[in-house]
């Protein structure tokens, strides 16, 4: 059994190939309006994350970039409005970054996947 991610829940991201630093990160997928968990929204279907990166020492372009990640709903037993829920845990597939230096011509590139750190709630569980 996994705890739910219900609204306020926390990303944490993992590179390859580099660490760009996160300027900004987010959850922009709604939560449920009916299904709660401690008095918050569940999540559930396909979560949307936004991400805005900056290039890592020694690079400069883009100055940002900005992109988003699709985690997908692990649960396999439970569903709130007819989809099932995300858990801890749950990840994103990979998405691809690439920052240049403006000067040299280096290329630096990687990948990113984010997946739910804290589900902002500690009593439901589901499978």
């Amino acid at each position: 059994m996994t705890l739910i991610a219900v609204n306020g829940a926390t990303l944490k991201e993992t590179f390859s190939g580099g660490s760009p630093s996160v300027a900004s990160k987010s959850i922009t997928t709604p939560p449920s309006a009916k299904c709660k968990a401690e008095g918050k929204g569940m999540y559930r279907g396909s979560l949307s994350c936004s991400y805005t990166l900056s290039p890592p020492s020694g690079f400069d372009t883009p100055p940002t970039l900005s992109f988003s990640l699709t985690i997908s709903a692990g649960a396999q037993k439970m569903k709130a409005d007819g989809q099932a829920v995300v858990l801890k845990g749950d990840k994103s597939a990979a998405g691809s970054w690439s920052f240049s230096n403006s000067t040299s011509g280096a290329t630096l590139a990687g990948t990113i996947t984010c997946e739910i750190d804290d589900p902002a709630q500690t009593k439901v569980k589901a499978v």
